[in-house]
């Protein structure tokens, strides 16, 4: 950990061993908008009649990015490609990390449903559309949620579940952000 810039440990419990992010499905993060609506990865992919009429002075499309082993810069990037748009048109509150599953909302300037329906690209699904006359800002969330499965631990069961009960009393108030190569890989 030293040498990505961690010196110390979060928790002053003892360690779990094994193995995170064996597969990008062994981290999984759901991003908390700013109102506390929570975006799901494994969310039915459909959207209110309502909402998917534009709207005069409604110019953003927001929609929920879920990518696979992507970070968020490059996976705007090949949705602004696919759409043969600038990426400067794709808004979003805050990267995701890259070797996991990610869900977050977005913002597109100036597209509509159906071109963005048209979108295919491996690693990405994009999903519950809505208009609104705002762009997502960075910082437009409340915060993500986390899923971790940690895999081949060297221990037996009792021992890992004192382990796991020290760490989650540990982390009850929430955790400090590190943000860094993680996110990237």
């Amino acid at each position: 950990m030293k040498e990505i810039g961690i010196k110390y440990f979060y928790t002053s419990s003892k360690p779990l061993g094994g193995i995170i992010k064996k597969v990008p499905e062994d981290f999984v993060v759901e991003e908390i908008d700013k109102h506390g609506k929570l975006w799901k990865v494994k969310y039915p992919f459909y959207s209110r009649i309502l909402d998917l009429i534009p709207r005069r002075r409604k110019e953003y499309l927001h929609l929920t990015l879920v990518k696979r082993n992507l970070d968020t810069i490059r996976a705007v990037q090949l949705i602004s490609k696919s759409l043969g748009i600038s990426r400067k048109r794709i808004k979003f509150a805050g990267n995701k990390d890259k070797r996991a599953v990610t869900s977050q909302r977005i913002s597109i300037f100036n597209v509509s449903i159906k071109e963005v329906r048209k979108v295919k690209v491996k690693g990405i699904k994009l999903k519950d559309f809505r208009y609104s006359s705002e762009e997502i800002k960075i910082g437009d969330l409340w915060g993500n949620r986390f899923t971790v499965r940690i895999t081949d631990i060297p221990f037996e069961k009792e021992v890992i579940r004192e382990r796991v009960e020290g760490f989650k009393r540990e982390i009850a108030n929430g955790v400090a952000n590190f943000f860094g190569i993680q996110r990237f890989g």
